[in-house]
């Protein structure tokens, strides 16, 4: 959660859960106290990606949905990022292409793909960057990943 703390830090930027997560609300309780605990405050969460399927099979479209619905939340530059540890660039190579980044789902966000992801809000365009911390790396139960689309903020951070 460190790395992932430092890349909201260092790139002032949002999430957007789109992990299975998000679906119960007690789990999203749980992932707010986690983010919290590490120091991202929960506000730093501004949504959710729709769910259209019972997992990880569609979320490049849950993404682009959100996108789509949300484009006021993007800068002028429509940076976004994307963290998986499931190759979702499988399910929309064109709008996933140089947006994601895949994670091993026992390391989670290492140091290194941190530091790729915060080189992309650097760049010019949309990038889609895969960290992703365990369940079980943020001290919750039954393993799982925490997925975020983050986008850099244009407001100063909180």
């Amino acid at each position: 959660m460190q790395n992932l703390r430092r890349t909201v830090v260092q790139t002032n930027a949002d999430l957007v859960l789109s992990t299975q997560w998000r679906k119960y609300p007690q789990h999203r309780q749980r992932l707010r106290e986690a983010l919290e605990r590490s120091g991202i405050p929960a506000s730093r969460i501004v949504g959710e990606t729709p769910s259209f399927c019972g997992g990880p099979y569609c979320r490049a479209q849950e993404i682009k949905a959100f996108l789509d619905a949300h484009e006021e939340l993007l800068d002028d530059e429509k940076r976004w990022a994307a963290v998986d540890d499931v190759n979702i660039e499988e399910q929309d190579p064109a709008l996933m292409k140089g947006h994601f980044v895949k994670t091993d789902p026992l390391r989670g966000l290492t140091e290194e793909r941190a530091q790729a992801l915060v080189s992309v809000f650097a760049m010019k365009g949309k990038f889609l960057n895969d960290g992703t911390e365990t369940l079980e790396q943020m001290g919750l139960q039954d393993g799982g990943q925490v997925i975020a689309v983050i986008k850099p903020r244009s407001a100063p951070p909180r």
